[in-house]
């Protein structure tokens, strides 16, 4: 595993995986928010984002924290060596964003852009994590199921709970 997508819900765990497995194998950790934003969570201009992006998977190793844009996840599935689909319970997710949003309450995550702090969620947010299975679900399966890399799709917590402990070194 050098070049690692990890990929689903928002509030899935997506950047505590990254991180937890950027420590173990060495391997810097890019994350997409944080790509892609700027000052109050709006975008950077779209060929920045591909640009930097585009950057980060052509480097020998690197862990990509989210979805990056419709347009560049082809080349970043392509360039992947691993791919991981966090697809957790929607209930979770929401609590998870919503517990998120309360302990870094005016605060700046490493994980977004600069400028970008923590409220209350915005309903944006929950409208896209209950209509994730629906809209994103099947084309998020279709990736991971028409590769031949090292998939791995978790459905569960405790799946992913022990993923980490058979990779921890």
């Amino acid at each position: 595993m050098q070049r690692i997508m990890i990929f689903g819900f928002p509030g899935g765990g997506k950047t505590t995986l990254a991180l937890q497995m950027g420590e173990m194998l060495d391997i810097p950790v890019y994350h997409c928010d944080r790509i892609k934003q700027v000052e109050n969570f709006n975008w950077k201009p779209i060929n920045e984002i591909h640009a930097h992006i585009n950057g980060v998977i052509h480097k020998e190793k690197w862990i990509l924290d989210g979805y990056p844009t419709t347009e560049m996840m082809p080349a970043c599935i392509e360039r992947a060596d691993t791919l991981i689909f966090i697809d957790f319970n929607q209930f979770l997710c929401m609590w998870r964003v919503t517990k998120r949003s309360i302990k870094h309450h005016g605060k700046c995550r490493s994980d977004v852009g600069d400028g970008c702090k923590d409220g209350f969620p915005p309903l944006y947010l929950y409208w896209v994590i209950w209509t994730f299975p629906r809209k994103y679900r099947k084309r998020f399966l279709n990736w991971i199921n028409t590769n031949e890399k090292r998939v791995f799709h978790f459905r569960k917590r405790k799946e992913l709970k022990q993923f980490i402990e058979e990779n921890t070194p």
